[in-house]
């Protein structure tokens, strides 16, 4: 259950993340913002890591 919950979390993150521009990548002690603008590789980076996590966890949680 916890797997499933992980991976709607992670693949809604990457959904808003897409629509919106913006993602939270972390980065030092906290972390930061990073727009699509301003860093293309950065983020997509960053969505397809989430979605990767999204991925892992939905297969894990399926088995």
């Amino acid at each position: 259950m916890i797997f499933l919950c992980l991976g709607v979390f992670c693949l809604g993150l990457a959904g808003y993340a897409i629509a919106t521009g913006r993602v939270w990548a972390k980065g030092g002690l906290l972390g930061r913002v990073v727009r699509r603008e301003d860093q293309p590789l950065a983020f997509w980076f960053q969505t397809v890591v989430y979605l990767v996590l999204a991925g892992l966890s939905l297969v894990a949680a399926l088995r």
